[in-house]
């Protein structure tokens, strides 16, 4: 699930402006999130054009403060959103930054129970969210209910080894083969496979951290160079995570 960043600002009365003021902060500033984000979602993008045509309505199942789904979004890959978030703090963020768009919704509740009907739901998004949920089977059973017959699921999970420990984490994430076991029984066939936030990008990131400020003055392309390599070179740079795109049988 994502973490939400806090840029420790004063707090500002003008909503808008405050949101304007984290976009800017996330687009030009080096942070472990600015970093994840911006790699993350390149996958992500991916997947969205091997689907090839808009998807309808979309479920952003764990959203956290609904970077991911926001930007999918405006940038057409959706018609409209749900963002479905568990945790108190974050779901807060998510109804302020889903506050001001057309076509989103934001609701609390969590991924083995979701408050959905079944079939309702074109592609659900679920980026680093699985490896929180203890039975995640049963999330796999609620997930794959409210996706249509025929939908996408574009699913985002660490890639083990872990190299930092994340207490907050009940497995080390997943291989292909461990999505791949977890989907198939419930009908669905991955499409495509990206590997993404190598070890070369963390530690440089993690040099940048050492620095005054946490490296926060550093230029992003400092610590992200991973357009420029293929994916099989990202797979082979001991990866931190992997996204699968899966389709449901119709």
């Amino acid at each position: 699930m994502e973490n939400v960043v806090d840029y420790n600002l004063p707090q500002l009365s003008n909503h808008h402006t405050m949101s304007k003021l984290r976009t800017f902060l996330k687009k030009h500033f080096l942070t472990a999130n600015t970093i994840r984000y911006r790699i993350e979602y390149r996958c992500v993008e991916r997947a969205f054009t091997k689907i090839g045509s808009p998807i309808g309505r979309m479920l952003d199942a764990g959203a956290g403060s609904g970077e991911m789904s926001l930007r999918a979004l405006r940038e057409g890959h959706a018609n409209s959103i749900v963002g479905l978030e568990p945790m108190p703090e974050n779901f807060k963020r998510l109804k302020e930054n889903y506050h001001t768009t057309p076509g989103t919704e934001a609701i609390q509740g969590s991924l083995d129970r979701i408050p959905l009907d079944s079939a309702s739901f074109d592609a659900v998004l679920t980026t680093q969210v699985f490896e929180h949920i203890e039975d995640h089977e049963s999330a796999a059973d609620e997930v794959s209910r409210v996706i249509k017959p025929g939908g996408y699921l574009i699913f985002s999970v660490p890639h083990p080894p872990e190299i930092f420990p994340n207490d907050g984490h009940v497995r080390p994430g997943y291989t292909v083969d461990e999505v791949r076991a977890l989907w198939e029984p419930r009908g669905f066939t991955i499409l495509l496979t990206e590997y993404f936030f190598t070890l070369p990008t963390l530690m440089r990131l993690a040099s940048a951290q050492r620095m005054p400020l946490n490296g926060r003055f550093l230029p992003i392309l400092f610590a992200d160079r991973e357009k420029l390599l293929s994916n099989n070179e990202r797979k082979a740079a001991q990866p931190y995570g992997i996204l699968c795109l899966l389709k449901k049988s119709a």
